[in-house]
């Protein structure tokens, strides 16, 4: 997938899209299988894509943070949360 796409989003806060033909006729398709319209589709995408992003970032500052600390062995963590066997 990919090409050439532009976009806008007007004041109403809709969004106006160009994509090449084979993108939209994947989106399409998906729709159909979802049984859903591509509109929906497309902002559900768009919503998973954003919190993915946001997950992402806030693993990588966790990473930074925790770099160089040793990792607690899982039968620690069981027991500090109270989920001992």
């Amino acid at each position: 997938m990919g090409g050439s796409s532009t976009s806008s989003i007007g004041s109403t806060g809709a969004l106006s899209l160009e994509l090449d033909p084979k993108l939209r006729s994947e989106l399409a398709r998906e729709a159909r299988r979802r049984k859903k319209p591509v509109a929906d589709l497309v902002r559900d995408l768009i919503e998973r894509y954003l919190e993915d992003v946001e997950d992402y970032r806030a693993a990588l500052e966790a990473e930074k943070r925790d770099r160089g600390k040793s990792a607690i062995p899982l039968p620690e963590v069981k027991r500090r949360l109270g989920l001992e066997d």
